[in-house]
């Protein structure tokens, strides 16, 4: 991966086009056979016949010194588990082995199951037609996932940063992070919520409910500290009250949610709803929110049918397995898919000298692709998309490249870079270089940044990053490189935040932020002064800032603390 360190974005393209000139070793197409012998002519079905195939030749000392090519004809390879690669499945140096879709059409790799939406029926039960608004009755389409063999559907999913802090107040939280989810036409599609835009304001807090953000070691000394004797078991949520009609309709909602800025606009939350009090208009929250509850702020309540009410929404009903969507004016070919897989769709794991090159990458409710512990690992020229987590996460190892990629709609961030040795200072050398990352922070929309760099000497140069509610960059550790970016239309939904970012260590040193180019970054409300471009928060050291250009951004760079 050395290669790519200096060398310039058309010498990269270059290099990655003579790499593609290679001669291809094995075949594989949608239309093949595992008992083929996995020629152009007979083409093997799986990538695991592929892997194996490899195996064997390895075993057999039948290498070639110059590596191997596995081509992917184009077309749709729907996977139910992770494909697997690891130690016994490494090229050599100078001579990788190379996975890539063929040229000349898409080559998809999904992790769910698509329908045309002829498949879906109106809706006859006239129940479910009284719970759903008047004005949406007659376009709302249903689908019985059971009848399709589709049973695992998750609870319904909690977002927001807060959560993770929180997990122990959740009732199995891990598994919560991994709901299902739909897209129409490969956008993603909304749980039905109200209101359906933007947000409401807490009108009137009735009961604040505990701050288990008090009850935490750091608090030790402050007069809002909570002893454990004191503290409650479990936590107290809050109440607050809307419009009473509203909560009437929605009082037998069986498993609605709230979402919310409870109250600091940089800490999002999801809570689920214990009761509904129709005659006062109170909802009362199972969770508390970990700051406290303010008047004001924003929130919204999803997950209910009865406000299943515009274009694009939808609702799953967990124990019949009917779901039901309001396709708004999408014609009968068009495409609904589902995410079924939680794990990666590739998981690389102690590998070495491997590249994947040239496929979409789709649908999941995990993670798109996940590297750990390898060591040159080139992920190249792919496009991840619709993904409940991190598009692609790569922890641990040495020199492993993420290049020319498009990220787009995750629930969380878009890369994460993660490795070194923080005792010796020993670089790991991973670098995202050339991407495309969009439209990511679906469901966590407040510290999932387009790219994470975590460890030591790790690199984000020429990435484009845009349209996310918080930060582009987030950096912790040392002696990273963050270099040649456009960040722009990012912190749209927080305050106190920074396209990038880093945090609370006076141990992560090092680090040179040059020559990118902030725009547009003005918070939440036009001009709100926290938001900045560059931000070194509580203790962050020996950060070097040097020519970067900031167009329309409420504030330039903050440092606040450190030295």
């Amino acid at each position: 991966m050395k290669q790519y360190q200096a060398v310039s974005l058309f010498l990269a393209i270059a290099l990655l086009g003579a790499a593609r000139c290679q001669a291809v070793d094995i075949f594989v197409s949608p239309r093949g056979s595992d008992n083929a012998d996995g020629s152009r002519a007979r083409p093997f079905a799986t990538l695991e016949q592929a892997r194996d195939a490899i195996r064997h030749a390895k075993a057999t000392d039948r290498y070639p010194s110059t590596g191997l090519v596995v081509q992917l004809a184009p077309g749709d390879y729907r996977r139910g588990a992770p494909f697997e690669l690891g130690a016994e499945d490494s090229g050599k140096a100078g001579a990788p082995i190379i996975y890539r879709g063929a040229p000349g059409g898409v080559t998809r790799i999904l992790g769910g199951r698509s329908f045309s939406l002829s498949e879906f029926a109106p809706v006859q039960d006239s129940a479910i037609r009284e719970r759903l608004p008047r004005e949406a009755r007659d376009q709302v389409r249903q689908l019985d996932l059971k009848a399709h063999a589709i049973n695992q559907y998750a609870p319904p999913p909690l977002y927001g940063s807060a959560v993770g802090l929180m997990a122990k107040f959740y009732k199995n939280a891990a598994d919560r992070t991994k709901a299902v989810e739909l897209f129409l036409d490969g956008e993603p599609m909304t749980l039905a919520r109200w209101p359906n835009q933007e947000y409401a304001r807490v009108a009137e807090v009735v009961e604040p409910g505990d701050v288990p953000r008090d009850w935490m070691p750091d608090r030790k000394g402050s007069p809002r500290y909570v002893p454990d004797n004191e503290r409650p078991n479990p936590p107290h949520g809050f109440a607050i009250r809307e419009n009473r009609e509203r909560v009437c309709r929605w009082a037998t909602a069986p498993d609605a949610l709230l979402y919310g800025y409870w109250k600091l606009n940089w800490s999002d939350q999801s809570v689920d709803i214990a009761w509904f009090d129709a005659e006062q208009g109170i909802i009362r929250s199972r969770q508390p929110a970990l700051y406290g509850v303010q008047k004001g702020q924003r929130f919204y309540i999803y997950h209910l049918l009865e406000e299943l009410d515009a274009p694009g929404e939808w609702y799953l009903d967990r124990k019949s397995g009917i779901l039901y969507i309001h396709p708004g004016p999408a014609g009968p070919e068009a495409r609904v898919e589902i995410s079924i897989l939680d794990e990666p769709l590739i998981r690389v794991c102690g590998a070495a000298h491997l590249r994947i090159e040239d496929f979409h990458f789709e649908l999941g409710r995990g993670k798109g692709i996940v590297v750990e512990d390898s060591r040159d690992i080139g992920l190249t020229n792919l496009r991840v998309a619709n993904f409940g987590q991190n598009g692609i996460q790569v922890t641990g190892g040495q020199d492993n490249l993420v290049a020319g990629c498009e990220i787009r709609n995750t629930g969380m961030g878009g890369v994460s870079l993660a490795g070194g040795n923080l005792k010796t200072l020993t670089p790991a050398n991973h670098e995202a270089v050339n991407n495309l990352i969009h439209d990511y922070g679906r469901i966590v929309q407040t510290y999932q940044p387009g790219i994470r760099l975590s460890g030591v000497g790790l690199r984000a140069a020429h990435n484009e990053i845009h349209s996310a509610p918080h930060a582009a960059i987030l950096f912790s550790g040392n002696n990273h490189i963050i270099e040649c970016n456009h960040l722009h239309h990012v912190v749209r939904e927080s305050d106190d935040a920074a396209a990038i970012y880093a945090g609370r260590s006076w141990t992560s040193r090092g680090t040179v932020i040059r020559h990118n180019l902030l725009r547009e970054l003005r918070g939440y409300q036009h001009g709100t002064h926290r938001v900045s471009g560059i931000y070194l928060d509580d203790g962050i050291s020996e950060t070097v800032i040097e020519g970067n250009i900031f167009l329309d951004v409420a504030q330039g760079v903050l440092i606040n603390g450190g030295r």
